[in-house]
């Protein structure tokens, strides 16, 4: 296809002035909007205005540009077809060979958070959308650019052989589609908000629908393992968003480095002062919290030391050089999360490896940051579910006779922080502000205690033990007395409550309920 005529109408004039230069370079006549027609003139490049050679002003103070039958008409007329060039030619118009269109930019207004709906409106583009559509539909006749990116090999091809290419075009048309549905998306997202309540059906905090944009931002070195590749797609949401992870040092990463990264985030918001997480596999093998960074990593990592080999580490501080004397003094860690690094700190922690990946988040610990719905696929769908709610210490129960002491309530509700965000069945063993035995991932309660024993050893004596489900049996108190915890924090609602809680008044050991469950799957 050799163009003859352009219509541009664009929000986002990024490029505009090459692409105008390289269309005329071709002989393309190129016509525009008023706002589009003046940066072209503006730059030197000659073009039409709509509004004066095809006698189409702008109507209701700007809403309608490009609505109109004229150039609607002129972007899907077909040459091939008997009769249509001169409909056309009846009615005024003109036919285009190429569009170049981009949208009113809605999603960065909304963004901004200062833009209600009565304002969001006015970023609603309409006529854009349609000639967007229609010159995607009639790809066959029409190359239509959508996005600034295209352009400069658009330019190319077109200096290069003085035609668009069928491939070309409807390649072109592809994304021009693709572009409609996410901006459509984008407005559809923001304006959910206001939808009416029982729209929502019967709980009204899981909508009827939910729209997933979803855009590749970064290429991974493999996925969960290596014979398995793996990518970073982005919701588009710039707030508490991995997109905003930078790398500082060492290899690349991979699927696995991320969701560590994701476990941290989640479990260093819960935390005010300075703290410190190690995980492994997705779960936090030591935890802890201090007056310092250093005291805070500390405790982490003396939790579980055997586990901490390879783990990846995060702190809601930014690193100052005495815990960076502890990390280098920690065995290997493959990566090192943090809000910043001062360049003293780098050049310590690289030192140490150049493999050791340093990553930058600069929301990490920020306890605003959850996302509004978790999502997990499975088979033809999504399970979604809303955020977990905080503990609050006025849903807790004491049910033993033995009342817990303050610095056993302390350190019952630090590995009840804890404990949602280990895989279940899930048990944690703390003491004060840091962990010493955690148990994950088992397929009965009892061996998750056994492990959490086993790694706290003689640490456990007078810890507190967290469980993120009830205790079915008194076994499973029976193995915390074997450990020498002196109290226990759990869900309670087994229909064996009452022999547990015999069981604690037999064995000294103070029991609190929090009347909620947070099983991790």
């Amino acid at each position: 296809m050799k163009p003859r005529r352009a219509l541009l109408s664009v929000s986002n004039r990024e490029g505009l002035d090459e692409l105008g230069r390289g269309l005329s370079r071709s002989g393309v006549e190129v016509f525009a909007t008023r706002g589009t027609a003046g940066f072209l003139k503006k730059a030197g490049i000659s073009c039409f205005t709509l509004e004066e050679e095809l006698e189409l002003p702008e109507l209701l103070h700007g809403r309608i540009k490009t609505l109109r039958e004229k150039l609607l008409a002129g972007v899907l007329v077909r040459d091939n077809v008997s009769g249509e060039e001169e409909e056309l030619s009846g009615i005024g118009g003109i036919s285009f060979q190429i569009v170049v269109c981009n949208f009113y930019p809605f999603s960065d207004q909304v963004k901004k958070g200062e833009t209600g709906p009565e304002d969001a409106v006015e970023m609603v583009d309409i006529g854009g959308v349609a000639l967007v559509r229609a010159a995607a539909k009639n790809w066959e006749h029409v190359a239509v650019l959508s996005r600034p990116s295209l352009y400069g090999s658009f330019i190319s091809e077109l200096d290069r052989t003085g035609e668009i290419s069928r491939a070309t075009r409807l390649g072109l048309a592809s994304i021009a589609f693709r572009d409609v549905k996410e901006y459509d998306n984008d407005i559809s997202s923001y304006f959910s908000q206001f939808a009416m309540a029982g729209e929502a059906g019967e709980n009204d905090s899981l909508p009827q629908e939910l729209l997933l944009r979803l855009k590749k931002e970064k290429e991974l070195r493999y996925g969960e393992n290596p014979d398995r590749d793996g990518a970073f797609y982005s919701t588009g949401r710039e707030e508490f968003s991995l997109s905003s992870l930078t790398q500082v040092s060492g290899e690349g990463l991979s699927y696995t480095n991320l969701l560590d990264v994701t476990s941290l985030s989640r479990i260093l918001r819960v935390f005010s002062e300075p703290a410190s997480c190690v995980i492994k596999h997705g779960n936090p093998c030591g935890v802890g919290e201090g007056r310092n960074l250093s005291e805070a990593f500390s405790l982490a990592i003396q939790s579980d030391p055997v586990s901490s080999f390879g783990s990846v580490i995060g702190f809601n501080r930014e690193i100052d050089e005495d815990a960076a004397n502890l990390i280098n003094a920690a065995g290997f860690i493959e990566a090192i999360v943090a809000p910043s690094f001062s360049e003293t700190v780098v050049g310590a922690l690289s030192k140490k490896s150049k493999r050791r990946r340093l990553l930058l988040l600069p929301w990490l610990g920020d306890p605003g940051y959850y996302e509004e719905f978790e999502f997990k696929q499975c088979p033809g769908g999504m399970l979604v579910q809303t955020k977990p709610k905080l503990l609050g210490t006025e849903t807790l129960q004491v049910v033993t006779e033995r009342k817990p002491s303050k610095e056993e309530m302390d350190s019952l509700l630090f590995a009840w922080k804890i404990v949602e965000y280990v895989q279940s069945n899930a048990v944690v063993i703390a003491k004060g502000k840091g962990t010493v035995g955690i148990g994950a991932g088992q397929m009965n309660r009892l061996y998750s205690i056994s492990i959490a024993l086993r790694t706290a050893g003689e640490r456990a004596e007078g810890a507190a033990i967290a469980s993120d489900g009830f205790f079915p049996m008194v076994d499973n108190v029976e193995e915390c007395a074997r450990g020498k915890v002196s109290s226990i924090i759990q869900p309670g609602g087994s229909i064996r409550d009452r022999e547990v809680i015999d069981s604690c008044n037999r064995l000294g050991i103070s029991m609190v309920f929090t009347g909620r469950r947070c099983f991790k799957h």
